[in-house]
């Protein structure tokens, strides 16, 4: 089984993987919160790895910047446990 990741480890590679996304797509916070219908302050939250978003802002986000949500998020090589 894979390493054990904290709270602290998911949000930081979220941040990570966000910021680059957003990068990529060569959008803004501004931008990716009217697309994504998520608040600005919340962009700014996630992007700074301070706040972990819902399912649904992750799915929101990854369709706003044209990527698949497991681009925004490594579920690594188990998803609840099933390996993939």
């Amino acid at each position: 089984m894979g390493d054990i990741m904290t709270k602290e480890m998911w949000v930081d590679s979220f941040s990570e993987s966000l910021r680059c996304h957003m990068r990529l797509a060569g959008m803004g916070q501004h931008e990716l919160a009217e697309l994504s219908g998520i608040p600005q302050s919340s962009i700014s939250r996630y992007v700074q790895g301070t706040r972990m978003p819902s399912a649904m802002a992750i799915l929101n986000m990854a369709y706003a910047l044209d990527c698949r949500v497991s681009d925004l998020i490594d579920f690594g090589d188990y998803i609840v446990g099933v390996t993939v």
